[in-house]
């Protein structure tokens, strides 16, 4: 009888302190770099850092986060679906592609303003603007983001 009263009180104290609802935590971008230049586009490659403080992990989606320079849209972080590990700080790999015939498609006074200063001061500075999906069974929430990075040109 005692053993049933224990085993109760275990499977209680597990399901009650198990965080399943919980959505991880986005921090930041981070490790934003350029990692190759052809004549037809670029590639940049960075990473979005989370904490997931539950005992359960899920999956996340980075799509449709647009990122743009000078409010001109250059292309869209490309990102696989991501398995989110148990109680832990991690960071989910992403890729932007841009391909260089459409940046003579935009409104080049802007363009051209934002090249020009980023050459100059040798750093461009990008927006990331969009949503990153957290999926749990039945669960999932969106993270808005909406942040400004540096990335350091080399020449």
């Amino acid at each position: 009888m005692n053993g049933i009263k224990i085993t109760c009180f275990l499977f209680f104290l597990i399901f009650t302190s198990c965080k399943i609802n919980e959505a991880p935590t986005f921090i930041k971008i981070e490790n934003l770099s350029l990692i190759r230049s052809t004549s037809k586009h670029i590639i940049l490659g960075g990473e979005a850092l989370f904490n997931n403080p539950n005992l359960v992990g899920g999956k996340l989606v980075i799509k449709g986060i647009d990122v743009s320079l000078n409010q001109v849209k250059l292309g869209k972080v490309e990102s696989e679906d991501f398995k989110v590990p148990i109680m832990d700080k991690f960071t989910v790999p992403f890729r932007v592609t841009v391909p260089l015939s459409d940046i003579h498609k935009v409104e080049k006074g802007k363009l051209m303003e934002g090249i020009i200063n980023s050459f100059l001061k040798r750093t461009i500075n990008l927006r990331f603007k969009g949503d990153i999906i957290y999926k749990l069974l039945d669960f999932s929430t969106n993270y808005h983001v909406d942040e400004e990075k540096e990335v350091k040109i080399i020449l």
